[in-house]
């Protein structure tokens, strides 16, 4: 009698090991997503708050298994934030290769020869990497303001009016105004000084 439970439980555990691993690799190699969606990763999340992001989005199945397949892969510590564009179509494994990477969302944002600081500050209020909308304020503040223009390296000068790179630049979230600013300061050096 003890031969036969034991021996059953024994298929038992088999049969929902068996079972565990089918619907397992089901949930991580073969469930594709439906529909694309944008889910931003903010630093510090944990593999279960990301899980519940994603699945909320409908960009994974199941949050559980997620956060069961980060945590045996030993990839905890190494997903990224950031704001992640997921195409429809993807498997478990794709985003989580995709956020392992750091793929992240890059918006394009064109200043065009000519602009003055109004026309980009214009436009970079009504661009969707900005959250604030005060950046318009910011913007103009800031490039005017000698301090701060001075630790660009233009000390002779109380604006960075000309001294902007008209170029296409990829911009990520979250946006940080300050660097932004020395990203186009940093172009026009660069190209000011190839021209020697």
């Amino acid at each position: 009698m003890t031969k036969k439970i034991i021996t059953f439980f024994a298929y038992a555990c088999v049969f929902s090991v068996m079972t565990f691993s089918i619907i397992f690799y089901l949930a991580i190699a073969v469930w594709r997503s439906k529909e694309p969606a944008v889910v931003e990763i903010k630093s510090g999340l944990s593999v279960h708050k990301i899980s519940e992001e994603l699945a909320f989005a409908h960009v994974i199945p199941s949050p559980k298994i997620f956060d069961v397949m980060v945590r045996l892969k030993g990839l905890d510590s190494k997903l990224k934030a950031g704001t992640y564009k997921f195409d429809a179509g993807l498997t478990m494994l794709d985003t989580l290769k995709k956020i392992k990477s750091g793929e992240i969302l890059q918006y394009p944002f064109t200043i065009v020869p000519g602009w003055s600081i109004k026309d980009i500050a214009t436009f970079l209020s009504k661009e969707p990497f900005v959250d604030s909308p005060a950046v318009s304020d910011e913007f103009l503040k800031l490039v005017q303001e000698p301090e701060f223009v001075a630790k660009l390296g233009f000390t002779d000068t109380g604006s960075l009016e000309g001294y902007l790179f008209p170029d296409t630049y990829f911009i990520t979230k979250p946006f940080h105004l300050n660097d932004f600013i020395g990203r186009l300061v940093s172009q026009f050096n660069e190209v000011w000084n190839s021209l020697d």
